[in-house]
């Protein structure tokens, strides 16, 4: 049933629903509500309290859209619990069940409906309920704990799988401690809905593997360590959601904000990840415009505002402030549309020229004949209302690009590592891609932290941070006949990168690992002799679909 209840969901979600349904003007007799008649809205308002009560108890916030699908779902657990028809839960996982935070809090919550209502609820439904909980997502924990075995393990999952994610992305992130804890409180309900067998549908899913596919793919070189904890395959879904986190921090950690004229709030009910990746997205599209910070619905209705304009997931009640609604991940169409709303809304103080099709057709027909109205309107909507460039996620450099033919050296052999990535480096050097202080923090992090540059057999990818030195994206080869040794690993093959930001190498170097993950292609290029072979196989996978 709960399954089918993702169906059914109304666009902006059950909050705005129970919202509309309890106004003092709606009427049983209204037609349009008369589907939803099977809701027992004084049973779903009591939830909303005890569940606002179970926040504030536990010191968490759970996302807006999360909290009423819980209250939704418990609506029909009582109902079928009045119906004398109960769960059965596994003893064993009652063992796991009791040690939780969550198990307290739903005895609590169970007591109260109890009473209330005056019925008996088992205690099977009473794990059962724990069971929903824990797989709940939340948007702050400010209290996290790790007494469990099981949450200990987690963590030790999550600092894995960012250890990871850093190597394969060849980046650093600058705050790994808070990026931890953030993916940590993520994959707790993750890992409890997959270990209960809750599915939760992700809607954006098809949006993030389109706008995001090289962290999408990067994600799921890393997800193995997820995998390996709970014993079974993950779905894209929440793969997806992984993905989204990680995203989200790479734009984060790549953006420089600065002081600006425009303020901006932004108002999302999908939980931490969706966040934290439409922020950055929005970040990176407004140069001149501040954001004040990221909001849950049920905040921005409490809060003061002191914003331009609003940007949000989901309709909002009018409060004077112009609101923009977009979608949690924007592809381009949606970006140029909402610059363009933007703009018009602030188009006094630049002064743009907005036309109007239909005023210009009426003054072209005064003048001439017009063989087809509709084509000509056509026509002149594209040239008045032609799409601001933006440019798209999934247009970065690809490998090609990156690393172009001038760029890769064969050489027979070198004296040492070091020498290795000096020689590797010296045609971003000489272009004019890196500073010198680049190349001697790429040894310096191999000195400090171990041979972490060797991702796969006979192949190493040395890098360093944007700002150790980086002046344009790029990649370059060192190629040698014999291997030299890093630190106890042959090498073969060097590739430099230096990247400005967190993203833009990020085509490239999916193509890159794509290319020496196939051993039959990493064979070919270490046997080499001929500089031409290598480029004809960096071309083959820039040519390929990623």
């Amino acid at each position: 049933m709960i399954h089918y209840l993702s169906f059914v969901i109304p666009k902006e979600g059950w909050y705005i629903f129970l919202s509309n349904f309890q106004k003092p003007s709606i009427s049983s007799d209204d037609q349009s509500i008369r589907p939803y008649l099977i809701f027992d809205v004084p049973l779903m308002n009591l939830f909303i309290r005890l569940l606002h009560d179970y926040e504030e108890d536990f010191k968490i916030e759970f996302t807006d859209d999360v909290l009423y699908n819980i209250v939704v779902w418990l609506h029909f657990f009582i109902k079928r619990i009045k119906k004398q028809a109960f769960v059965e839960v596994d003893a064993i996982e009652k063992e796991v069940i009791k040690t939780t935070e969550e198990y307290v809090g739903v005895k609590t919550l169970c007591h109260h409906v109890s009473e209330t209502l005056d019925i008996t609820i088992p205690n099977d439904e009473i794990y059962y309920f724990a069971k929903y909980l824990l797989s709940a997502k939340v948007n702050y924990n400010f209290s996290p704990q790790l007494q469990s075995e099981e949450m200990k393990a987690l963590l030790h999952v999550v600092e894995k799988m960012v250890v990871d994610f850093q190597l394969y992305a060849a980046i650093e992130f600058r705050e790994p401690e808070q990026m931890i804890q953030n993916l940590l409180l993520h994959l707790k309900p993750a890992y409890y809905r997959i270990k209960y067998g809750i599915e939760v549908e992700n809607a954006l899913r098809d949006s993030v593997i389109q706008n995001y596919p090289e962290v999408f793919h990067l994600t799921k070189k890393v997800v193995h360590y997820f995998e390996d904890l709970i014993g079974q395959s993950i779905t894209e879904n929440e793969v997806a959601f992984i993905a989204m986190h990680f995203g989200g921090w790479l734009r984060k950690e790549g953006v420089m904000l600065e002081q600006t004229r425009k303020k901006m709030l932004v108002v999302c009910t999908n939980g931490l990840g969706t966040s934290r990746l439409l922020e950055s997205q929005l970040e990176g599209l407004f140069s001149d415009v501040q954001t004040i910070g990221v909001t849950s619905l049920r905040e921005y209705e409490k809060m003061d505002l002191n914003v331009d304009f609003i940007v949000s997931t989901i309709p909002l009640t009018d409060r004077g402030i112009p609101v923009f609604v977009v979608n949690p991940v924007l592809d381009n169409e949606d970006k140029e549309q909402l610059l363009k709303k933007v703009n018009s809304l602030f188009e006094h103080s630049t002064k743009k020229q907005v036309y109007s099709v239909e005023t210009v057709m009426d003054i072209i027909k005064r003048y001439a004949v017009v063989e087809d109205d509709e084509v000509l309107s056509q026509e002149l909507r594209r040239y008045f209302h032609a799409p601001i460039n933006v440019e798209s996620e999934v247009m970065k450099p690809n490998l090609y690009e990156l690393l172009s033919p001038d760029r890769i050296v064969l050489k027979k052999q070198v004296g040492s590592w070091e020498s290795a990535i000096k020689v590797a480096a010296e045609p971003l050097l000489k272009q004019g891609y890196i500073r010198k202080s680049y190349v001697s923090k790429m040894i310096e992090n191999v000195i400090k932290i171990g041979p972490y540059i060797v991702i796969s057999d006979h192949f190493a990818l040395p890098h360093a941070n944007p700002d150790d030195g980086v002046m344009k994206t790029g990649m370059s080869m060192l190629h040698l006949k014999n291997p030299v040794d890093i630190l106890g690993k042959d090498v073969n093959v060097i590739v430099v990168l230096a990247s400005r930001d967190n993203e833009q190498h990020l085509r490239a170097l999916s193509q890159l690992t794509k290319l020496f993950s196939d051993k039959e292609n990493r064979e070919k290029i270490i046997n080499i002799t001929d500089k031409n072979r290598i480029v004809e196989l960096i071309q083959a996978y820039s040519a390929a679909r990623d």
